[in-house]
């Protein structure tokens, strides 16, 4: 345990980013519809771009089921983007009449913010035997 005592939080941190990618990066292959919606107006190509990040979600999810620290960086990169698709969805709600969804999707917005924490505890607790200091091939004595 190391001295704030949460290591045994940031141990597992970014598996929830993990299965949170897994999850939804299949939704994004197998029904991209269900975010066709959310992608920014004046991009094109909606349905590719879905596709597109449903699989950088899938090997940001592989990467931090591992606990790679590459991932933690990917991890980031591609939450401040869903956060810009979060921001759209937010003002496309303005539009509507629904007042409950209006509200729902501006509230989400500061989620993103713990889950790019999460993430980013990637490779940070966690040290692969491949990572000791020294070649691999130096005996101990």
């Amino acid at each position: 345990m190391n001295d704030d005592g949460n290591s045994g939080w940031r141990a597992h941190a970014p598996w929830v980013v993990a299965l949170a990618f897994t999850l939804s990066g299949a939704v994004h292959l197998f029904r991209p519809s269900t975010f066709t919606g959310i992608v920014p107006r004046f991009l094109p190509a909606k349905q590719s771009l879905v596709c597109v990040s449903g699989i950088a979600e899938l090997v940001c999810a592989a990467g931090l089921w591992r606990r790679e620290r590459w991932a933690a960086f990917a991890a980031t990169g591609l939450l401040l983007v869903i956060w810009l698709a979060n921001l759209q969805m937010a003002i496309t709600a303005q539009q509507g009449h629904d007042v409950g969804r209006q509200v729902a999707t501006w509230a989400r917005m500061p989620l993103q913010l713990p889950l790019i924490w999460c993430a980013l505890q990637s490779g940070k607790t966690h040290r692969r035997p491949h990572d000791r200091e020294g070649p691999a091939w130096t005996s101990p004595n």
